[in-house]
């Protein structure tokens, strides 16, 4: 949610990260818990405090846009 809102794409970061564009596919849609090094990477590459990612997920993403 973040990460559309500053318009990265699912295929940038992944190839921005090493992380597979399927899987980071899959954690933007919920389907799939990222490791803790697969958070930090994209994190790191959105700008985004790796504690915000959790704050994020707890709002509702209607509040988001």
């Amino acid at each position: 949610r973040f990460a559309k809102r500053e318009r990265w794409s699912a295929r940038q970061i992944a190839m921005a990260t090493g992380i597979s564009s399927n899987t980071v596919g899959n954690i933007f849609k919920g389907t799939t818990e990222p490791r803790a090094s697969s958070l930090k990477k994209i994190c790191d590459v959105i700008g985004l405090p790796i504690d915000q990612a959790f704050v994020s997920a707890e709002i509702p993403a209607e509040s988001l846009n």
